[in-house]
């Protein structure tokens, strides 16, 4: 039995067709074309790193990265723009 949890929800979105993306120190990552960001990202330890990322499909003002261990919510540069859209859209 797989419990039902915020981590199954985030093991279950898509990911990018690479699967992971670098983050970059000043910018953060990039997803799909778009820029995300979280504080964790300012820290020297990870920049240029390269982690495994995920998407959410039908809202793209958010992604999440596994950094240090653990899945982190980034939020998009752009996210007034498209918070509430779809991949597709």
């Amino acid at each position: 039995m797989i419990p039902y949890s915020e981590d199954f929800l985030i093991q279950t979105r898509p990911s990018t067709r690479t699967g992971v993306v670098k983050i970059h120190q000043g910018r953060g990552i990039t997803v799909n074309g778009l820029q995300y960001w979280h504080e964790c990202m300012r820290s020297p330890s990870v920049a240029g790193k390269t982690v495994p990322v995920r998407y959410e499909p039908s809202n793209m003002g958010f992604a999440y990265a596994y950094i240090d261990g653990q899945w982190v919510e980034c939020i998009a540069d752009a996210f007034l723009q498209v918070h509430g859209r779809s991949e597709h859209e």
